[in-house]
């Protein structure tokens, strides 16, 4: 006996494609910020932890008490039994410190998740912006035309400043080539100058340096005595 979807298939017109369920949309399911995380306890460990320590201390404190009272048998149980507890008490420790551990790590990957549920919807809007057709980019609310506008005012108003600061220091880079150039060559002048009075002082002091040697030799008195010649000023020796 044929079944239902060869009865469905016979009965079907002819030249119709059979109907075919539509795949369902790749969409990524999203996390509620205020959902629990499933690995959730019921009972919150650390709860767990502080009551069995505080059993451990009753213990302790009972155990303490009893071996003022019993004799040395009991000391010796009493002390097997602090031994226990005291282990008891590490294994704890370290338990609590491997759930530091877990608690940290998903810490860090809930952190990693909402970082990259982030990223995916920007990725998504991107997307989105990208899928508007061309003429519903391009038209822009009033608010978007008075921002454009403004924002380009004030873009030339930047440019306009900048063109004047190029301005104003290609000036003053001239007037210091400028200053520098005349410095230059008033220091050339100085030590020209400076050059042509050292010239005439060896040449006054030559000379006279040959009157008194035409001196001596005409009066040899007039050589030991020679007078003593004014002083020129000079502002460049001063």
């Amino acid at each position: 006996m044929p079944d239902a979807s060869t009865i469905s298939n016979f009965i079907r017109p002819p030249g119709r494609p059979p109907c075919v369920p539509a795949p369902p949309s790749l969409v990524l399911p999203r996390r509620s910020p205020s959902a629990p995380r499933a690995t959730r306890l019921t009972v919150d460990p650390w709860d767990v932890s502080a009551e069995a320590r505080r059993q451990i201390a009753q213990v302790v404190a009972m155990i303490r008490a009893a071996d003022t009272i019993e004799d040395g048998l009991g000391n010796h149980r009493s002390s097997e039994v602090m031994r226990s507890l005291e282990q008891f008490e590490a294994r704890l420790t370290e338990r609590e410190r491997s759930l530091e551990e877990r608690e940290f790590r998903v810490a860090e990957r809930d952190r990693e998740l909402a970082e990259s549920e982030a990223l995916l919807q920007a990725r998504e809007a991107l997307l989105a912006a990208r899928c508007v057709p061309r003429r519903a980019r391009v038209s822009l609310s009033p608010e978007e035309r008075v921002a454009l506008a403004a924002l380009k005012a004030e873009l030339d108003r930047q440019e306009a400043q900048l063109v004047q600061s190029k301005e104003a220091l290609h000036a003053r880079e001239a007037f210091l080539d400028e200053s520098e150039t005349r410095l230059f060559a008033k220091v050339q002048q100085h030590q020209e100058k400076e050059t042509e009075l050292e010239q005439r002082d060896e040449e006054l002091s030559s000379r006279e340096r040959r009157l008194r040697e035409r001196e001596a030799r005409i009066d040899p008195t007039a050589a030991l005595t020679p007078e003593i010649l004014p002083r020129t000023f000079d502002e460049f020796r001063e």
